[in-house]
């Protein structure tokens, strides 16, 4: 893995991170608005960039 590859997967995990917090300090109701956006946030990044903690695609 290129040293791209390594600090673009380190990047693209913490902005994951920071989505599932923001989601956690709203109280993980699925039903609620701002917890649904997130969860299509975080669902877009995986698609394009991949998974936490995994090769970074992109």
């Amino acid at each position: 893995m290129s040293e791209f590859n390594k600090g673009a997967a380190y990047c693209r995990d913490c902005i994951i991170a920071n989505i599932i917090g923001f989601q956690n300090d709203i109280g993980c109701t699925q039903t609620n608005e701002q917890y649904q956006i997130l969860q299509k946030l975080l669902v877009h990044i995986e698609e394009i960039y991949g998974r936490c903690c995994k090769d970074f695609k992109g």
